[in-house]
């Protein structure tokens, strides 16, 4: 059997992430039938659809799989920023995620998150509502609906976006799934960008990735009548994450971000 655009060499790296080398090859075969009937991609790490920016991290996975639309594939080698945030937001955080989201997307940049309810799917709706291009990162399968609140923008995402993930066809949400994301979500980014955390969380998850990937680290400084805000207080405080005003505009966060970025290289 064979499907058009999958090589020998990418089914022989899907073949390394078969548990059981004895079922190995039906793992192959239901994937890529899998990739056929959805209009899916896999993407080995050594193609030169892989996103560099993805590809330099260390995070990067040996199989990229993807859905949506394709055709602004190389807007993911440069000018992504990762937005990222708490499910357990405020109307405030969500506000400002949309407003980043969209003014990022109107200076043609790329905006990465992980389509959970949320700071997630605020900034991913800023951006399409833009008309920009956005990308989600999943702890699953990029078949998998998960969470069901967000099946909107994910919609969305598929048609003017990207749903990406580095979990086999099928896979479902996990706790440590979802802490592998994060490290992928910065992986496709220059920067990350925290809306709104607690002292916990995978916003925490994204910024030690983005430390190890030698990559600057915004956070939110809300507004001094804001609660629910601990976590960016403590990255701020700690110097672990440059402090961003609301009224800040992506122009300067993008201007900063070259400086922080030339100093951390």
């Amino acid at each position: 059997m064979t499907v058009k655009g999958i090589t020998r060499e990418l089914a022989l790296q899907i073949k390394k992430q078969a548990d059981h080398p004895d079922e190995a090859e039906d793992f192959v075969f239901r994937e890529l039938e899998i990739a056929d009937r959805l209009g899916a991609r896999l993407i080995p790490i050594t193609s030169e659809q892989y996103p560099k920016l993805l590809k330099k991290a260390s995070s990067s996975p040996e199989i990229l799989y993807a859905l949506g639309d394709f055709r602004r594939l190389e807007k993911l080698d440069a000018e992504c920023i990762a937005v990222v945030g708490t499910r357990k937001s405020t109307q405030y955080g969500e506000q400002c995620a949309y407003d980043f989201g969209k003014e990022f997307a109107a200076h043609g940049w790329t905006v990465v998150s992980g389509l959970a309810r949320g700071i997630d799917a605020a900034a991913h709706r800023g951006c399409l509502d833009e008309g920009g291009y956005t990308v989600a990162v999943l702890g699953s399968g990029v078949d998998v609906t998960y969470p069901k609140d967000t099946v909107l923008e994910r919609t969305r995402i598929l048609e003017h976006g990207l749903v990406a993930s580095e979990y086999p066809f099928g896979t479902r949400t996990l706790p440590v799934n979802l802490k592998k994301r994060n490290k992928i979500i910065v992986g496709f980014s220059e920067a990350a960008l925290i809306v709104q955390t607690g002292r916990k969380g995978g916003a925490y998850n994204a910024m030690q990735a983005a430390k190890e990937q030698k990559k600057p680290v915004f956070a939110l400084k809300p507004d001094a009548r804001q609660s629910d805000f601990d976590g960016n207080i403590e990255l701020i405080e700690s110097k672990k994450a440059i402090p961003i005003s609301p009224t800040v505009g992506a122009r300067t966060v993008i201007e900063r971000m070259r400086n922080e970025r030339t100093a951390l290289l």
